[in-house]
């Protein structure tokens, strides 16, 4: 899956950055330039992608049988 940063604006103006498609912190330095222009952060939840290992990504097998 590539990776997909994603910015939506409130009307009242506050400004939400996720990310999908990075495994781990990884995903927090891809951000930090976009999180700096916007201004101070005030919340900063992590989903599943953050707790999983960098560099394993989920395959889809399929066993074949004769």
């Amino acid at each position: 899956m590539a990776a997909t940063i994603r910015v939506e604006i409130a009307a009242d103006g506050t400004p939400t950055v996720s990310v999908s498609g990075v495994a781990g912190a990884s995903c927090e330095q891809l951000t930090k330039d976009l999180e700096k222009a916007l201004g101070t952060t005030t919340e900063n939840k992590r989903t599943g992608d953050f707790y999983e290992i960098e560099g394993v990504g989920q395959t889809n097998a399929r066993k074949e049988t004769a």
